[in-house]
């Protein structure tokens, strides 16, 4: 039986193929027609790729001036605020600087900036120090540390989420010594297990 429209001709054959191709693509969910939202969506990088939340964590490490020797520890925290925004503060035990808010934070692409102002006896009253890292093949935050000396590498890992509690900085109380300085060679014999330095001091 062949299908007639209303005015009694029947459809050629070339125009019926047609016909009959499109509902079967139709039927199929094969039918689509050309989008430019679409086509946009299918060529715009993966989430993770500029997802700031992948930087996200608790911190804690050191700037390796001379590794080994002249190392500065820290710990950074980054998290991601309501509005998708990245922000964070930096601990630095040696300049007694805990919670210091980071500024111009931003991820472009494999990497992650971030900086922030301290008073310094060599570049002056609020100077800029900023970071240049990245996540290495250990899932560390490595990168560079910038400041009046250059390009200082540093190497961070990762030791829990944002809000976490920070690590706690032991320092041992100062001991009054006799004039006999017995208590020096106890405290010295006690860590015979770690590398020990005896530094004498004199105030003139």
């Amino acid at each position: 039986m062949t299908d007639r429209d209303p005015s009694g001709r029947t459809p050629s054959p070339s125009l019926a193929a047609l016909l009959a191709a499109a509902l079967l693509a139709v039927a199929a969910g094969c039918a689509t027609a050309p989008s430019p939202e679409r086509d946009a969506a299918a060529a715009a990088p993966e989430p993770g790729d500029t997802d700031p939340r992948r930087f996200a964590g608790l911190w804690d490490g050191a700037i390796h001036y001379v590794p080994g020797s002249a190392e500065l520890e820290a710990t950074v925290e980054l998290g991601v605020d309501a509005e998708g925004r990245l922000a964070g503060t930096i601990d630095m035990p040696p300049f007694d600087m805990l919670y210091h808010p980071l500024e111009d934070l931003r991820v472009e692409g494999a990497q992650v900036f971030f900086s922030y102002r301290r008073d310094s006896e060599v570049r002056g009253p609020n100077a800029l120090f900023a970071f240049e890292g990245r996540l290495d093949e250990d899932g560390d935050l490595v990168g560079e540390f910038l400041e009046s000396r250059g390009r200082i590498p540093f190497r961070f890992e990762r030791i829990g989420d944002p809000g976490d509690p920070r690590p706690v900085l032991e320092r041992r109380p100062l001991a009054d010594l006799s004039p006999e300085g017995g208590e020096l060679v106890q405290a010295f014999n006690e860590d015979e297990d770690k590398a020990r330095l005896v530094l004498l001091l004199s105030p003139t």
